[in-house]
């Protein structure tokens, strides 16, 4: 796994200008980041390596909007793709849809497997991070299909400090409507954000 990330696809992570943390590619948009993470599968072995490859942006005035309204955790200076505000698996971005895996032995052609990951990357991966990598563009995303209510309150931030603002109002009455009567902490969020002109 290591020489295939060294040497297939750390070069064209970094002409993108993406930096290397661990199994996480990560490039510095102003206050955004965009993230590819290769996750490794519990299955895994030192004979055989499953990994999938893992999307994310940050936004730091998501970040703190939210924190605004509901307990986050601390981010360091480069988030984890678990810390991101849209999240995606290659496999959803993807014409079938389907959870991808790719794995890694002994014997895997290194150079035929980073090809492929390669044409992964240009024809799916940095089109998708690339049209959404500020806060505006995050924004209209939402805005044509939230279907996480963690996303719809990152969407409430972006309208609030962005507009419109006439979108609040009817994305938040939508959030309640969707959101499970346990969800505690997101309908006390909603709440929060109800009450704030």
């Amino acid at each position: 796994m290591k020489k295939l990330v060294s040497d297939e696809l750390h070069p064209t992570f970094k002409a993108r200008g993406f930096k290397k943390k661990a199994l996480t590619f990560y490039r510095s948009d102003g206050d955004n980041f965009a993230l590819v993470q290769l996750e490794k599968s519990r299955t895994s072995t030192g004979a055989s390596v499953d990994f999938a490859i893992n999307l994310g942006i940050f936004s730091r005035r998501v970040q703190q909007g939210l924190a605004r309204v509901m307990k986050l955790p601390k981010v360091g200076s480069v988030p984890s793709e678990a810390e991101c505000h849209l999240r995606r698996r290659i496999g959803s971005l993807k014409p079938e849809r389907l959870g991808k895996w790719w794995t890694v032995r002994a014997d895997t052609d290194r150079s035929e497997l980073g090809g492929k990951l390669r044409s992964v990357l240009e024809t799916h991966v940095f089109p998708f991070l690339d049209a959404r990598a500020t806060d505006e563009d995050l924004r209209d995303h939402w805005m044509a299909a939230v279907d996480r209510a963690r996303e719809g309150l990152a969407l409430a931030v972006l309208l609030r400090d962005l507009g419109p603002s006439e979108e609040l109002g009817p994305l938040l009455e939508r959030l309640r409507m969707r959101t499970p009567p346990d969800a505690k902490d997101v309908i006390a969020a909603i709440e929060k954000f109800a009450a704030k002109p």
